[in-house]
C-alpha cells in the first residue's frame, strides 16, 4: 500500500516505470529500509519540485546507498510542508535553481540547530510570497551550530548588557570564546555588522549588535 502524504497519496504525483521501482526498491532494501522510505521520499520530493522519480538517482549523486541522504531529505521537507499548513500558505512547487542546491546541500545535515534552518528555507523556497537567494544557502552551508543559534538569539539594534558575549555566553550557557567565534563568524558571512568597538577590543565593548541588510532579509526569510 502506498504512503499517504498529508492527504496527497503517491500515485497523484508520481508514477514510477517498472524499472524505476525496481531501482528504487532494492537500493532501499539495503540496511534493511523497506520500499516504504523511497515511495515516501519520492512523493515528498515530487511535491517540493513537481517532478517525478526519474530525477532522484541524480538528485542523491548517484549513490542510492546512502540511505540516510534520502531520509534526511523526506524529513526535511515533510517539516517544511508542515510550517506551511500552520501558516495558511499554500505551497507551491519551488524553483529547481533553487530547490535542488537547497536539498542537495542540506542532505548531509543531522544538526538540529542547522536542520531547523535548512527546514525554514525550503519552507521559504515553497512560500510564493518569499524569495530565497542563492547567498541564503551558501551562508547557512557555512554555519556550525551555534552561529544558528546565535543568528536567531540576537535582536536586531537592542543593547545587550554588559556586553553580546557576557549577555549570550549566559543566556546559551556556551563560553565566551565560543560565543565570539559564532559573532566573527556571522559578522564575515555578513549577517551582522561591526558597531561600537575599540582599537585592540573587537567585539567585547559591543553594547549593541547591528543586523545587515542581508541579515535581516535572511531571518525575515527564514521566519515562521
Amino acid at each position: 500500500m502506498l504512503a499517504n502524504l498529508g492527504g496527497l497519496a503517491l500515485t497523484d504525483v508520481v508514477v514510477l516505470s517498472d524499472e524505476q521501482a525496481k531501482a528504487v526498491q532494492e537500493a532501499f532494501k539495503f540496511g534493511g529500509k523497506s520500499l516504504e522510505t523511497a515511495r515516501s521520499f519520492g512523493g515528498y520530493v515530487a511535491r517540493v519540485l513537481g517532478t517525478g522519480p526519474e530525477d532522484l538517482i541524480g538528485l542523491l549523486g548517484g549513490d542510492w546507498l546512502r540511505i540516510r541522504r534520502a531520509e534526511n531529505m523526506a524529513s526535511m521537507a515533510h517539516e517544511s510542508l508542515k510550517r506551511l499548513e500552520r501558516r495558511g500558505v499554500l505551497s507551491q512547487p519551488a524553483t529547481l535553481s533553487v530547490a535542488l542546491p537547497l536539498l542537495t546541500t542540506a542532505a548531509d545535515e543531522d544538526r538540529k540547530e542547522l536542520v531547523d534552518l535548512w527546514e525554514r528555507l525550503l519552507a521559504a523556497a515553497m512560500d510564493p510570497s518569499r524569495q530565497v537567494r542563492h547567498r541564503f544557502i551558501e551562508t547557512i552551508q557555512k554555519m556550525d551550530p551555534l552561529d544558528a543559534v546565535v543568528l536567531k538569539e540576537v535582536p536586531d539594534g537592542q543593547r545587550l548588557e554588559p556586553n553580546p558575549i557576557a549577555y549570550l555566553s549566559q543566556k546559551l550557557g556556551v563560553g565566551p570564546d565560543a560565543i565570539e567565534l559564532s559573532l566573527r563568524h556571522l559578522v564575515e558571512l555578513g549577517c551582522f555588522r561591526e558597531a561600537y568597538t575599540k582599537v585592540g577590543d573587537w567585539i567585547g565593548t559591543f553594547t549593541m549588535v547591528t543586523h545587515t541588510a542581508f541579515g535581516r532579509e535572511l531571518l525575515r526569510t527564514l521566519a515562521d
